[in-house]
């Protein structure tokens, strides 16, 4: 029944007074749950990938919400901005949460789920008299107020940046090689020592053969960090994070100096400095998923992570939105990536170019999710989980070892004067056990050491064509380009000592503690 007119001369009467009258909640509705995610990842996902996600669900929601003011006046319904602000934010709930909550259901359920929840929103404004529509409305109001200030208290480190800016290598250009640098990432592919001592696999025949074609492999390398940010910044810029972040965040658990260092990193300006072309293949974790001194970024999406994991929380992932090479999920988006990333190595080999070229490639195998059997074909999260670690470890170490045996066979040609420089270098080791028990809480400084050294021992492979001088077996991160660098292209890049460090835990980055002495 709807409410009573007020009396002439008398302003009705609404519960919460002016926060029952004025209507704040459909936008503040429509932003949370994607100011809720980057929140939730305020220390990984760029400023930029959140907003560009923000605006667009903004303007869709304005939109609505305005188009819906003008039906209900079509129908002839008071407070018509209110009731449509009641299904703006129903409706915003429905669409924009659906996929966090039901993760697993099909796209019929999904739909259908998300569309009765639009149906029950749309018949409570149409049915509600005007005083429970004033009291929908403070309800509403107070609870968007209330949830997006609590959310802009977590997210003060991406709008209220205390650090300074990363120091960057600075070079005065050089002459270009006139030869092809192939660099390859796998993340977290372990060492020889670690795969026989720890997964109890045999990885000899595969660096046998690398060494067969003219690979030296150092056998101690190490990375610098335990941490794939701080160890690639660090190699990437040919000097340690703490030189290159002088004054870190305040925020001790603030990624975003070690990302820049990432995106805009020195050793794609001193080769496109030189003359090279710098093709970066992007993969699917942010921060390597594109660079900004890159000639060519050839990634499989242009999309971000936070975009593609935000869209897999809403009811997008049931309407095609997702596109169909990234899968309607983040384990066959992420093989998708690293199946475009391996494809495009092996079309790199014969694509002609008119310059030199860098082909940077951080490929996450055999990082997880486990995707891949050891043959390539698709591994389900149920086939996955009723493996051991080791068993899916191995089984990605033994496809990339195969995809990389491939490319090497294609590219070394054995004549020292064409071909490429090859470098396959892990950022890291394997998570020890210490550290999936610890469920990302890991203290690097309580554990085992040995369980460090398990983290730190990196694999490393290097084909130096016509160079003739050994690389020290013990080799860090840091000084990868140093080496090469210098002796190709005549840079004036000594060698650092090798030295390793981690890191306090998650929540301090920045906080250094040398441990070189354990690999004494």
């Amino acid at each position: 029944m709807a409410d009573p007119e007020p009396v002439a001369g008398t302003e009705p009467v609404t519960p919460g007074g002016r926060l029952g009258r004025l209507v704040l909640h459909p936008l503040l509705v429509v932003a949370y749950p994607v100011l809720a995610l980057w929140a939730g990842n305020v220390h990984d996902a760029p400023t930029e990938d959140a907003l560009a996600v923000l605006w667009p669900v903004l303007v869709v929601g304005a939109t609505a919400w305005f188009v819906l003011s003008l039906l209900f006046a079509l129908v002839r319904r008071p407070a018509l901005v209110a009731r449509a602000g009641l299904v703006t934010s129903v409706g915003a709930l429905a669409v924009l949460t659906a996929g966090r909550f039901l993760p697993e259901a099909t796209s019929s359920v999904g739909l259908a789920a998300t569309g009765a929840v639009l149906v029950v929103g749309l018949g409570v404004a149409l049915l509600v008299g005007r005083l429970g529509l004033a009291r929908l409305t403070l309800l509403g109001n107070v609870f968007a107020v209330v949830a997006t200030a609590l959310v802009l208290v977590s997210l003060r480190p991406a709008l209220v940046p205390t650090r300074s800016e990363p120091v960057l290598m600075d070079f005065d250009g050089a002459e270009a090689t006139a030869r092809d640098i192939w660099y390859i990432i796998p993340d977290r592919y372990p060492r020889l020592d670690t795969l026989g001592a720890d997964y109890d696999f045999d990885n000899t025949a595969f660096q046998s053969h690398l060494v067969d074609v003219g690979f030296t492999i150092q056998d101690q390398a190490r990375a610098n960090y335990p941490k794939t940010s701080h160890s690639l910044a660090g190699t990437w810029n040919l000097a340690t994070v703490q030189d290159l972040v002088p004054f870190p965040p305040e925020d001790g658990a603030d990624s975003s100096p070690l990302y820049e260092l990432l995106d805009s990193n020195a050793l794609g300006r001193f080769v496109t400095d030189a003359g090279f072309d710098y093709l970066h293949l992007g993969s699917w974790w942010g921060p390597t998923s594109q660079s900004s001194v890159a000639t060519e970024n050839r990634t499989l999406s242009t999309a971000s992570e936070f975009a593609n994991v935000w869209r897999t929380t809403t009811a997008l992932r049931w309407l095609g939105e997702v596109p169909e090479e990234e899968g309607l999920d983040s384990r066959r988006y992420i093989r998708a990536v690293t199946d475009h990333q391996l494809d495009e190595l092996d079309r790199l080999v014969t694509e002609p170019s008119d310059s030199p070229r860098l082909i940077l490639a951080h490929v996450t195998l055999p990082h997880e999710p486990y995707v891949y059997d050891a043959d390539g074909s698709y591994v389900t999260a149920e086939q996955e989980a009723s493996r051991s670690r080791t068993e899916n470890t191995v089984n990605q170490v033994r496809y990339v070892n195969d995809r990389l045996t491939a490319l090497v066979d294609r590219l070394v040609t054995g004549d020292p004067a064409k071909d490429p420089i090859i470098v396959i270098q892990s950022d890291e080791g394997p998570h020890p056990d210490e550290q999936y028990t610890a469920a990302g809480a890991i203290n690097w400084l309580e554990v085992d050491p040995s369980a460090r050294e398990e983290k730190l021992r990196t694999f490393s492979a290097w084909y130096l064509p016509g160079l003739d001088e050994d690389v020290p077996e013990d080799i860090t991160g840091v000084n990868t380009w140093r080496f090469i660098l210098s002796r190709y292209f005549g840079a004036d890049l000594p060698l650092v000592d090798d030295r390793v460090w981690v890191f306090t835990d998650e929540q301090h980055l920045y906080d250094f503690t040398e441990v070189t002495e354990e690999f004494d």
